[in-house]
């Protein structure tokens, strides 16, 4: 119990994506309790009972906060809120409401949590302000533009905090890599398994992309190769193509031509995505996605052409969009708000 004999304020914060799930659990104010991770829940992708993976984590989770807050084990009070890769960008279908508020109530929660799409998240997890601008690289690309609308702003009344209603209000891109995501991993990767193919075909450059991608497929280097990498690439689900994006990186790095070719296009296709969602400039803007938050040509390229197109605007890194997840569960209960940097480091102290 805390002060006074009042229930505890829990948040809980979960970063949901089609391959795996990362819940955190804290107290309002800090600290963070505990981090676990767990099965994919997208509703569109994720293997199994989509209800039972995201219930495995979070009693995970709870196991672990319950062990280092004997409070827990009594009456809490409890805010959750879910970024979830394929819930949309606007109120999302009542599938994933209800799938979200089932896994909840099977691990014993009071309530149910908010649920929004996972760009929210990411964005609240390194700004300092809630307007502003997120772009995203990883196995897709997306840019967006991230607010609390007016209409949103006036329903909830000024004694709410202001980071309560975010929500994705325009977005370029992350259309999948059939019509789009632009410079993504996947879309790199393809372009590099291209170019491979056009030099085994007589009909594009060397390049040293050949020999690693037919090293990365498992195709030896034969006159049988062309017809061999064919086979390979056709039998992969498209979002393993995105493992050949650090091939490409590294030989572009390496002095290669047609890798550095593929990276200069895939830098420009994220600019031009960002340029898209940039009316009115942003006052900041966050980075989010493995291609912009570790190192490599790509986040390279990207943070000098944005430096260029908005010298006024902070480039700040979104490493952990569970800490957003934190950050929103309290806005939308009203109570203190952590930092991200300081939520950032609570949730690293107890992953280690």
């Amino acid at each position: 119990m805390s002060d006074a004999g009042a229930p505890l304020h829990v948040l809980v914060g979960a970063d949901i994506g089609g391959t795996s799930s990362k819940v955190a659990v804290g107290l309002a104010g800090g600290p963070v309790l505990s981090f676990a991770t767990g099965p994919g829940g997208n509703i569109r992708s994720s293997p199994g009972s989509v209800r039972a993976n995201l219930a495995q984590t979070l009693a995970a989770a709870l196991e672990d906060a319950r062990a280092r807050e004997p409070g827990l084990g009594g009456v809490f009070e409890a805010s959750g809120f879910f970024g979830m890769a394929g819930a949309g960008t606007g109120e999302p279908v009542r599938e994933v409401l209800d799938v979200t508020a089932a896994a909840w109530a099977d691990v014993g929660l009071p309530g149910r949590p908010q649920v929004r799409g996972d760009l929210t998240i990411a964005y609240a997890a390194a700004a300092e302000a809630p307007d502003g601008m997120l772009l995203l690289s990883g196995t897709g690309a997306v840019a967006c533009r991230v607010g609390v609308p007016d209409r949103v702003r006036g329903a909830i009344g000024p004694a709410r905090d202001s980071w309560a209603g975010l929500e994705v209000t325009t977005r370029c891109d992350g259309m999948g890599w059939i019509l789009g995501d632009g410079g993504s991993a996947v879309w790199i990767g393809l372009a590099g398994l291209r170019a491979a193919a056009a030099q085994l075909d007589g009909r594009g450059p060397g390049t040293a992309l050949t020999a690693a991608v037919l090293d990365w497929a498992g195709v030896p280097d034969s006159v049988e190769a062309r017809q061999a990498l064919v086979v390979a690439v056709h039998s992969m689900a498209p979002a393993q193509y995105g493992a050949v994006a650090p091939l490409v990186a590294s030989l572009a790095t390496a002095g290669d031509e047609v890798a550095g070719v593929i990276i200069a296009d895939a830098v420009a296709a994220l600019a031009g995505t960002a340029q898209v969602v940039a009316d009115p400039i942003p006052a900041e803007i966050v980075l989010a996605g493995s291609l912009l938050t570790t190192d490599g040509p790509v986040r390279d390229g990207v943070r000098a052409a944005l430096a260029t197109g908005f010298p006024a605007a902070p480039l700040r890194t979104a490493e952990m969009p569970v800490v957003g997840a934190l950050r929103l569960a309290a806005a939308e209960a009203g109570w203190p708000v952590g930092g991200p940097a300081d939520l950032a480091a609570m949730v690293r102290a107890v992953t280690q």
